[in-house]
């Protein structure tokens, strides 16, 4: 005779409803974290669009901020080479004489 033939029937349904009760708590498990893949995936796609725009916004703000000092720098550059050609110019008209001058 085998095992199962000589159990207790009584047993055997205590080891079913057992089976049943870890079945069904797997199964709600299942069921609930199946319910909240799409509410977790989308705060995590928020709080990822969140830091990016975060990123970003510094980003724009580091480049602007660069481009304001270039900016800077070339009316800098630009002014000081016409000052050094504007009063050369002057120098040059004061030492040659203007028509008006000559006549």
């Amino acid at each position: 005779m085998s095992d199962d033939v000589a159990r207790d029937p009584d047993q055997i349904r205590e080891e079913i409803k057992e089976t049943t009760a870890r079945l069904s708590e797997s199964i709600e498990a299942v069921a609930y974290k199946k319910s909240h893949i799409k509410e977790e995936a989308a705060e995590v796609v928020k709080e990822k669009r969140k830091e990016t725009k975060q990123e970003l916004t510094h980003a724009l703000s580091d480049v602007a901020s660069r481009a304001k000092e270039m900016v800077v720098e070339t009316k800098d550059a630009v002014s000081s080479k016409v000052a050094s050609i504007l009063p050369k110019k002057k120098d040059d008209e004061e030492s040659s004489g203007t028509p008006e001058e000559d006549g």
